[in-house]
């Protein structure tokens, strides 16, 4: 891994160029072409694994409900810092949304609900929605799996979630089948900090469980010194010849196409290395005879030649 700072790579790079160039835009040329790296292709340093941590139902004591939308709790406990709760009352199907849980016996809904006054019934508090992780690179690939059975959980479109919904309501599970996108938190769910991107289960969790979370996370914060020790050696190697060929071209430098050439052959040579990582490279499995040395493999890259 990079063991350089960023100030190191501002160095490499003004020395490549010749000087003269202010150190920030030869900061910015670097930032720019780490962002459009990440942005296109996919990269092995980039992901994450967590553990998700799934809530069970609540249904201890009872409910009332006259008007409004504030639900009154008898013999409830509930916590005041639940966010992105889900209630039915009286084993009914229907399901309204918590906004806020302002007491342990007080909670706020999100819409009035269109029934009768309730007194002292019975509910279910269920959560179904929960948000990615903080440094979640949204639109990357999630892999999400229950871990007592190794089950994976796979992303479905929202409108076929809420047609198994309909079926599933009432089957409170462990053994969620899909997942979907279900916005972001901003104004609802008693949500108040920077807003997280969120997505819901189905068939809603029943007990408490713990899934295993593995998902492509944002790339590093060059600015600081410690993010770049998850970039490989190589990687920043290729980023201060493209930071380099930037400024050639913004400055009208000579050299602007050779280091951008130099550096488009080592991130292809790259690329491989991280496609072929998982492939196991013997001069044997791409048609050599008996006895061929495995080492005419270079970074991921059989070397072609007649053999006799």
């Amino acid at each position: 891994m990079a063991s350089r700072t960023l100030g190191d790579m501002v160095s490499a790079v003004a020395r490549a160029v010749g000087g003269g160039v202010p150190n920030g835009d030869i900061q910015q040329a670097i930032f720019d072409k780490n962002r459009e790296i990440h942005a296109r292709w996919e990269w092995p340093w980039l992901y994450k694994e967590t553990t998700l941590t799934i809530n069970g139902t609540y249904t201890t004591g009872t409910i009332s409900w006259a008007s409004g939308t504030t639900v009154t709790g008898t013999g409830t406990t509930w916590d005041t810092s639940w966010r992105y709760k889900r209630i039915s009352f009286g084993g009914a199907n229907t399901d309204y949304t918590v906004a806020t849980v302002t007491s342990p016996t007080t909670l706020t809904l999100l819409q009035t609900p269109n029934i009768d006054a309730q007194t002292d019934v019975g509910y279910t508090i269920y959560q179904d929605v929960y948000e990615y992780p903080s440094d979640y690179a949204y639109g990357r690939d999630i892999g999400m799996w229950n871990q007592e059975i190794r089950l994976q959980v796979f992303k479905i479109p929202r409108l076929t979630l809420s047609q198994q919904n309909v079926a599933q309501k009432q089957m409170y599970s462990n053994y969620q089948q899909a997942y979907c996108d279900a916005g972001d938190s901003t104004g609802t769910w008693g949500y108040t900090g920077t807003p997280r991107y969120c997505f819901q289960l189905v068939p809603p969790p029943g007990a408490a469980a713990e899934f295993k979370f593995v998902y492509g996370r944002t790339p590093p914060d060059l600015t600081q010194i410690a993010g770049l020790s998850v970039l490989p050696e190589d990687y920043v190697e290729i980023l201060q010849l493209f930071a380099a060929a930037r400024v050639r071209v913004q400055r009208g430098l000579r050299g602007a196409q050779d280091a951008e050439a130099e550096a488009m052959v080592q991130l292809r040579a790259m690329r491989r290395r991280v496609a072929t990582q998982y492939v196991v490279n013997r001069a044997s499995d791409h048609g050599a005879p008996w006895g061929v040395p495995d080492s005419s493999f270079t970074d991921g890259i059989f070397a072609v030649k007649p053999w006799v």
